[in-house]
């Protein structure tokens, strides 16, 4: 894990940085689809600011958003829920964006994004998955809380 200084200070887990991101494994091809929540910097408060970030061929936005401690615990409620082969929500009925997420028959995730507070904007996307994906996301929770301030 990296931590850089300056106005565009961001962490980052093996040199990448985002927290957490459900990305087909053909996500260098123009027509995968992507979900990627990166964070930056940390404030003082002990909240992490980053975007959400949706792309595919026939969509593609960035929301900014905050995450606290309590929202990384909710994330890993989420990764039990989905290792359990459970469909599960983040953020679910907060004063933020919610991310859904939905296990199909296909080793694919059906992932929504719904900003019901700024942009009224909902978007859906169905993701082919890597074996692996949901270990990688605890590693990448787990690094992330780290390098938490405070």
């Amino acid at each position: 894990p990296a931590r850089n200084s300056g106005s565009n200070e961001r962490l980052s887990v093996s040199n990448d940085p985002t927290f957490s991101q459900v990305r087909s494994p053909r996500s260098q091809g123009k027509r995968s689809n992507s979900v990627v929540l990166r964070l930056t910097k940390p404030v003082p408060e002990g909240e992490l600011t980053g975007e959400i970030e949706v792309r595919s061929y026939f969509v593609s936005g960035r929301k900014k958003t905050w995450v606290s401690p309590d929202d990384l615990t909710s994330w890993e409620t989420v990764l039990d829920d989905l290792s359990r082969g459970d469909n599960t929500a983040w953020r679910e009925g907060q004063r933020a964006t919610e991310i859904w997420l939905e296990l199909d028959d296909f080793d694919r995730v059906i992932v929504s994004v719904v900003d019901r507070m700024s942009s009224l904007v909902s978007v859906e996307l169905t993701i082919e998955v890597a074996d692996g994906w949901l270990e990688n996301h605890y590693k990448r929770l787990n690094a992330i809380r780290k390098m938490q301030p405070g």
